[in-house]
């Protein structure tokens, strides 16, 4: 258990967790304890019904004669606890200095607002009150139509925090990504991870697309093409569809004057039926059938199939004059330009994708991690 009485003239007036909340000393994370605390100034300033005091929770501006607060008392009894503790070989600092590093580790994108660990609290509750300052801040900022050096200097953290945040959560789609290539995965579970299914325009916005995935030039592609706006824009490759299994179309625009590229993206079952062959046939088609919506102009299309990849898979590829890029997992990505529709077909394995994302991304996460600082120092 952990809670503590304050006494006046040897006996309990009030129990901590009785206390209001502005004047309760918060439990120390790492140590169980029993407490009573007396002393003089107690006995002077216990209320006349002996069951409170009469103690400010924070010294007051007014106060001529400096009394002593209930954080004041606390402060000292931390110090005094954590000197008790560390006879008895528990060393709160160390403990708090962890939770601390284990809390920046963990959420390294709210290093501002995670400088300190003084109330000696988890590592969840340090990310968690992390997390509501930066909030805090954030509605300062949509509230304050005063822009002094106060909100500008806001402005700087919270950008800075907001673009780090979005590379820590591009790294968790990765792994993500790699947690999700058995072919017992949903192709469902993993569209949705490229770009969620029945996504509102309202509702789009840089975090709802993952097409970094395969190139960051598509990070400001958010527009998925329904059945209903591919008949219209495109007639001819909504009548030639063939869709056994997941496709997407998605540009930055619905407007057909002001598309200038389009990605398509068809998520293959793992099957040994599928051929890179019958995969790249649809994918030519399709692309024809996009750039013949157009008399005047072509516009560029990337094309991405997902297949089960083997030896054979890889041999088919080379001999039909794909291009080769290495990644760190088993299979490359193999790409090939189709100049006659404007189209650049890629074949990717999951585990391939994953890792070339990962490699493109690495120097972000070292940067957030503060490894290349280190590695600075290091060599000094």
């Amino acid at each position: 258990s952990y809670d503590g009485f304050y006494c006046a003239g040897g006996r309990v007036v009030i129990k901590n967790s009785n206390l209001d909340t502005s004047k309760k000393f918060r439990p120390i994370k790492g140590i169980d304890i029993l407490y009573l605390l007396e002393g003089e100034y107690f006995d002077k300033n216990v209320n006349d019904t002996r069951d409170d005091f009469s103690i400010y929770p924070k010294q007051r501006n007014d106060d001529l004669f400096h009394n002593l607060s209930w954080m004041n008392i606390h402060d000292e009894l931390k110090n005094q606890i954590k000197l008790i503790a560390k006879e008895n070989k528990i060393d709160l600092d160390i403990i708090a200095s962890e939770n601390l590093q284990k809390a920046i580790q963990s959420r390294p994108f709210l290093g501002h607002y995670l400088k300190d660990n003084r109330d000696m609290l988890e590592s969840t509750t340090l990310i968690q009150n992390a997390k509501k300052a930066l909030e805090i801040d954030k509605d300062f900022l949509r509230k304050n139509t005063n822009m002094n050096s106060r909100y500008h200097q806001k402005l700087t953290i919270v950008t800075q925090s907001e673009l780090a945040e979005y590379m820590f959560d591009r790294q968790r789609i990765i792994d993500r990504l790699k947690e999700l290539t058995s072919e017992d995965s949903l192709e469902k579970e993993i569209h949705n991870l490229f770009m969620k299914q029945k996504t509102s325009d309202e509702e789009e916005n840089y975090k709802t697309n993952n097409l970094w995935l395969f190139d960051d030039r598509f990070m400001s592609y958010d527009k998925v093409f329904s059945d209903k706006q591919i008949k219209e824009i495109f007639p001819e490759l909504s009548e030639n569809l063939d869709r056994p299994d997941i496709l997407s179309i998605v540009s930055n625009t619905y407007n057909k004057k002001e598309i200038s590229d389009i990605v398509i993206i068809e998520l293959k079952k793992a099957s040994d039926k599928i051929t890179p062959a019958r995969a790249e046939e649809q994918l030519v088609d399709y692309a024809g059938y996009i750039n013949d919506a157009y008399e005047d102009k072509k516009i560029r299309i990337w094309t991405y199939a997902f297949l089960k990849f083997d030896k054979k898979t890889e041999r088919s590829l080379k001999n039909k004059g794909y291009n080769r890029v290495l990644t760190k997992s088993e299979y490359p990505i193999y790409y090939r330009p189709f100049n006659e529709v404007n189209t650049i077909i890629n074949f990717v394995d999951y585990n391939a994708l994953a890792d070339d994302a990962k490699n493109r991304h690495r120097t972000f996460m070292k940067i957030l991690n503060g490894e290349t600082i280190k590695t600075t120092e290091d060599k000094k």
